[in-house]
């Protein structure tokens, strides 16, 4: 009986720290789809992991940007990247247009 009730208990703790989290996340505009992944045992810990994910994940974006921009990836009205199709290369050399 005792560990009927302590399981129920840590399962209204645990909800109660993903409500508290939710409400975090979403004060400070993070991604809440993966919040069951970052819960901890204390607010604190859960806060921290939070700060943690979207340290990490800024940084990603922040690097995939940086990289598009330094390989020249988005060309408005091209084939990005510098690249020329090769398909659209053949027409034009039999055309004769450069």
């Amino acid at each position: 009986m005792e560990a009927g009730k302590q399981e129920a208990e840590n399962k209204l703790a645990r909800e109660n720290m993903i409500k508290e989290a939710r409400e975090y996340a979403t004060e400070s505009k993070y991604p809440t789809q993966l919040l069951d992944f970052f819960v901890a045992e204390n607010l604190d810990t859960t806060k921290a992991n939070l700060d943690k994910m979207n340290e990490v994940i800024n940084g990603i974006v922040k690097d995939a940007i940086g990289t598009d921009v330094q390989n020249n990836a988005y060309t408005p009205g091209g084939t990005g990247g510098g690249q020329v199709d090769p398909v659209l290369a053949q027409v034009n050399s039999i055309l004769g247009v450069q």
